[in-house]
């Protein structure tokens, strides 16, 4: 396994200390490729991972309701015209 400074994980074959053969990359957000490497650059058949948008808006969601609650917006809103 190989880390480059926490932009990518890379787990696979190396020739020449060069990716070459089957290997992943995986970065931080989730993302990554999985697949034929030749010389150290993606080739052939692989498959890309990418983030499950879903499961984002979900952490955005709750990341800004846990925020609402911290700060306590609810006690300075009237909640009959909804203004703060």
């Amino acid at each position: 396994m190989y880390s480059n400074d926490r932009k990518f994980i890379y787990e696979g074959d190396w020739v020449e200390d060069e990716k070459e053969g089957f290997g992943k990359e995986i970065f931080p957000d989730g993302t990554g490729f999985e697949g034929e490497f030749e010389k150290g650059k993606k080739n052939g058949i692989g498959n890309f991972k990418q983030i499950n948008l879903r499961f984002l808006l979900i952490l955005i969601y709750l990341f800004f309701v846990k925020k609402i609650i911290k700060e306590n917006i609810f006690s300075q809103m009237d909640l009959n015209t909804m203004e703060v």
